[in-house]
């Protein structure tokens, strides 16, 4: 036999009493059997359970210390982290006046000092950034404000340019227009105070009424240059009173009919039109300078029609001519 170790049910007289022993046997050399040792299976593993329970029991107690440092430390790990995590969020934000305090030693107080360091000079760039911007900005306004002045006065320049062509244009028109009358007046009262030259009632009558029509042409030219005058100097006033635009109308088509032989000038105007509040003069003074306009350019034998009709409760006069009209780039 062997030596063994077996767990084996204890019997009586009466049969198996559910006990169990462990009995442990070993054969002896001198003889044929061998000796035996055991016991009740509960009392022989008691110290095995006790020891196993102590086992137990210290094992979950080391356990739950390591479980409880592995938490103390995790939330001491934890808390600076969190710190850290906020810092930076609060730098991506430009958040940067709240400082960076970590009291930790080791790689995580390295990281909060670099974090640190970092925040203060990201700070102040940021605080000279903003600076430089404002003064930027003032700079800007500044240059904006000198260049305003300066287109202002070059505009302002060129605005006094103008004038000054347009008064040179002005005057040279003017010269040539008040010329030609008094060249005609000088011609004809020259030609009819020569006495060696007899003229008939009716020589003498056309050549008085030319020169009448040239000094009217004289004294339109000079209430022109009046009311530019008064214009210039903010005196230029209207005297307002009911007028009847077709009389009014038909009588300066007349008279300028008399200095268009070579434009027939039609008179349109629909019947009982309603009176009109206006300056009678300076609306005569209009519609002349309109009929020069559309007898000068025009070319010989075109029809000039002077119309006048009622629209959306409003007078609407007007004088066509067969001209070629102003060009397209000098209209405004």
């Amino acid at each position: 036999k062997k030596i063994g170790v077996e767990n084996v049910p204890y019997e009586t007289g009466e049969g198996e009493t559910g006990v169990y022993h462990i009995m442990a046997f070993v054969p002896l050399t001198m003889a044929e059997w061998g000796l035996s040792l055991g016991g009740q299976d509960t009392e022989t593993m008691a110290p095995v359970i006790a020891l196993r329970n102590n086992f137990f029991f210290f094992g979950a107690t080391m356990l739950g210390v390591i479980l409880a440092a592995t938490l103390l430390s995790m939330r001491h790990l934890i808390r600076p982290i969190k710190v850290l995590t906020g810092a930076a969020q609060d730098i991506s934000q430009e958040k940067l006046n709240v400082p960076i305090q970590i009291s930790e030693g080791g790689e995580i107080g390295v990281l909060g000092r670099s974090l640190e360091e970092m925040r203060l000079k990201l700070k102040a760039s940021l605080d000279s950034l903003r600076s430089w911007n404002i003064e930027l900005e003032n700079r800007v306004q500044e240059r904006t404000r000198e260049l305003e002045k300066l287109h202002h006065e070059i505009a302002t320049l060129q605005a006094i340019r103008e004038a000054e062509r347009m008064k040179s244009e002005f005057i040279s028109g003017i010269s040539h227009e008040i010329r030609t009358p008094l060249g005609f007046i000088k011609g004809y009262v020259t030609t009819l105070l020569r006495p060696e030259v007899q003229h008939s009632s009716e020589t003498q009558k056309e050549f008085l009424q030319i020169i009448k029509e040239e000094t009217e042409k004289l004294q339109v030219l000079v209430e022109n240059l009046l009311d530019t005058s008064r214009i210039q100097a903010g005196t230029f006033s209207i005297d307002k009173s009911a007028i009847n635009m077709a009389e009014l109308t038909k009588k300066v088509v007349e008279r300028m009919q008399a200095m268009a032989e070579n434009h027939p000038l039609i008179f349109e105007f629909e019947s009982s039109l309603p009176p009109v509040q206006g300056d009678p003069r300076r609306l005569e003074q209009v519609l002349q300078n309109l009929l020069d306009n559309a007898i000068k350019y025009s070319p010989q034998g075109c029809k000039i029609r002077v119309s006048g009709t009622v629209k959306n409760e409003h007078l609407l006069i007007s004088v066509a001519d067969e001209g070629q009209g102003i060009h397209q780039e000098e209209q405004h």
